[in-house]
């Protein structure tokens, strides 16, 4: 997109999509501002080139941020589906997995 930013620049806005051997690699947003001058025509070659006398005077570019992404939201639970299978006891935060283990108390008959 381009938006006049002044009287004297305007504001471009563009996409562009990287590519590694055929297959999209990824795409980037960008952001000018290109700065124009204009000075009329002052002989027949350049009336030719350029009748508008318009030139780029300057530009300033930059990378756009990607914006964050926002977390997954997991799908609700089941009304009666068994819970997961890696509960808290199951994490390396459950204090009792550093515990040694008890041995198993051994009944004589």
């Amino acid at each position: 997109s381009v938006v006049r930013a002044s009287d004297r620049s305007f504001q471009v806005k563009w996409t562009e999509t990287a590519y590694e051997r055929g297959t999209e690699a990824g795409t980037s947003r960008w952001t000018a501002i290109l700065t124009i001058v204009i000075k009329p025509p002052s002989d027949a070659d350049t009336l030719r080139r350029n009748p508008l006398g318009v030139y780029v005077d300057a530009v300033d570019w930059s990378r756009e941020l990607d914006p964050p992404t926002p977390p997954r939201r997991s799908a609700p639970p089941v009304p009666g589906a068994p819970a997961a299978a890696n509960s808290a006891a199951d994490t390396p935060l459950d204090p009792n997995l550093a515990a040694p283990a008890q041995p198993a108390s051994e009944s004589h008959q």
